[in-house]
């Protein structure tokens, strides 16, 4: 996972400390206990305590997002079940999620979700396409845009061969909870040593809900198509139920690749205005997407306590375990051998960690976006100018300044903060193009209603008020109306995107110039499928 690459970045640059301190006498630290205080300053949660004194964050973490959950109620007990017993991972893995689950065990045998890969595979060597990056782009074509089974039939024999485990999916989409237990398959059981395969499983089983769905338009059934696109719009806000960072993005990618396909219902016009108003407001009616701050405040504030509680309890075993991938086994043993003489107060790493998470919290919670980026940047280049500093620090300044002790905590106090910064920027700005992506769409399937009551596009948007709209609204990224222009066969409506530049609604990541406009444009654009 990130941390480990976050620390193996971190042993390159503690490095440049310089480890001298053989004339030190401080004693040797304890690393059996380590001395860690359980308290909201330290740990956050203070239950439940392993045998060693630690937080057990994995079980914390699940006894919070399990609460209430049953494997009757659980949309992830069907989802797995699609699954099965996962092969790649060990027997005890399989045996604890399916404790965690609630049931005996996971299936060996049944009729398992087929992966793109292993449908191709399996095919008669006459019937098996000869390029599968072919399929891929086919795969992409399918999924948001009407197609017929001729002009796509490995695509079309894929989603046949799904057909029982999609409707086990549609059952699980319509269950009141998602939750899908995190399990290491070690037996001391760390958050940065659990697996996520349900995500991945999950982002396919999204992909042949929007291929189905496009395959449906294609035949003009309105009711089907729209079942299977509510249904992965619902299986992102399922997968984004879970702690994690990673869970949420991969909820927003989901519901993104929902979101392409819904712009197929606005281009189509076999479909009159009432049953375009009733996706809309089905669209309405769904949860909201995961907030990226409570992802941050619990499942990645857990994620850093519990690998800074790892350090403490192993020291140098902990260190390897975390940096694992490392390129430099000589620096992580330098830096055990320094941790080892000289020691880290871990519970001052701890209390900083906390209020970095609070910090954090608190700004992402600013209303005003501008502000609210300008201080995430601000506190970015802050850690890096921190970064700066401990990675020029003299050895003979940190023994008659500070303190070798004080001054080894500083710097790895630092150099964990700023190396999980990133990740909390990017989750947020995944965050800001998706939920500005879906109300793009939604106020397309308004216009696409408007032109099918009064035989013509709208001259501006507040020809929606008050029909559609109290107030249409605004671009998150600018703070101005969105930009919508008539053509003469359709419409244009975008957003500028957080480049804050008018690319004229295009979205080109491919360019030596990147726009990301989010769009929705009618007709939709020319498909170069053949």
């Amino acid at each position: 996972m990130r941390m480990r690459s976050a620390i193996a970045a971190g042993i390159l640059l503690t490095s440049s400390i310089g480890w001298a301190a053989d004339g030190d006498n401080t004693p040797a630290p304890e690393f059996t206990k380590a001395g860690i205080k359980l308290s909201k300053e330290t740990t956050y949660f203070t239950e439940p305590v392993r045998e060693d004194g630690t937080v057990d964050y994995v079980a914390a973490l699940n006894a919070k997002f399990g609460e209430g959950v049953t494997p009757e109620n659980n949309a992830a007990v069907l989802i797995w079940q699609l699954i099965g017993y996962r092969d790649d991972l060990t027997e005890a893995y399989n045996e604890r999620l399916a404790k965690r689950l609630g049931i005996e065990s996971l299936p060996s045998e049944g009729t398992f979700l087929v992966g793109i890969d292993d449908f191709v595979k399996s095919l008669p060597a006459g019937q098996r396409p000869d390029e599968l990056d072919r399929i891929y782009e086919n795969q992409g074509h399918a999924m948001d845009r009407p197609w017929s089974p001729k002009q796509f039939p490995v695509i079309n024999q894929w989603i046949d061969a799904n057909q029982e485990p999609l409707t086990l999916v549609l059952e699980a989409t319509k269950r009141e909870r998602y939750f899908s237990p995190l399990v290491s398959s070690d037996d001391r059981e760390n958050v940065i040593t659990t697996f996520l395969p349900m995500i991945q499983e999950c982002r396919a089983i999204a992909r042949l809900l929007s291929a189905r769905a496009m395959r449906s338009l294609g035949e003009s059934d309105f009711d089907a198509a729209t079942r299977d696109l509510l249904a992965s719009h619902r299986l992102g806000r399922m997968v984004g139920q879970g702690p994690t960072i990673i869970e949420a993005l991969v909820g927003i990618a989901i519901d993104s690749i929902a979101s392409d396909a819904d712009q197929a219902l606005i281009a189509s016009p076999k479909f009159g205005e009432k049953q375009l108003i009733a996706y809309r407001e089905q669209l309405q009616s769904l949860p909201p997407l995961p907030l990226m701050r409570e992802k941050i405040d619990l499942g990645e504030r857990s994620l850093s306590l519990d690998a800074i509680q790892l350090l403490a309890i192993e020291g140098p075993q902990g260190l390897q375990m975390i940096g694992d991938g490392a390129p430099d086994e000589g620096i992580m043993g330098n830096i055990a051998e320094f941790f080892m003489k000289n020691g880290v107060d871990w519970n001052l790493v701890l209390t900083r960690f906390n209020k970095l998470y609070d910090r954090l919290t608190s700004l992402l919670q600013i209303k005003n976006r501008a502000a609210r980026i300008a201080a995430i940047n601000a506190f970015n280049e802050e850690m890096k100018k921190r970064r700066g500093e401990v990675q020029n620090l003299n050895p003979l300044k940190m023994l008659f300044g500070k303190g070798i002790r004080a001054s080894v905590t500083e710097g790895m106090s630092v150099i964990l903060e700023s190396l999980l910064i990133p990740a909390v920027l990017q989750a947020h700005k995944a965050e800001e193009r998706q939920t500005m992506k879906a109300e793009v769409t939604q106020i397309g399937f308004a216009i696409a209603a408007y032109q099918r009551e009064h035989g013509e596009y709208p001259q501006s948007l507040a020809d929606l008020k008050p029909k559609f709209f109290a107030e249409v609204p605004q671009d998150l990224f600018s703070g101005k109306p969105l930009i919508y222009q008539r053509t003469p066969d359709g419409f244009l409506l975008y957003s500028i995107g957080e480049n804050e530049t008018d690319d004229n609604g295009v979205f080109d990541y491919t360019g030596d110039i990147e726009k990301d406009d989010l769009a929705v444009r009618i007709p939709l654009p020319k498909d170069d499928a053949n």
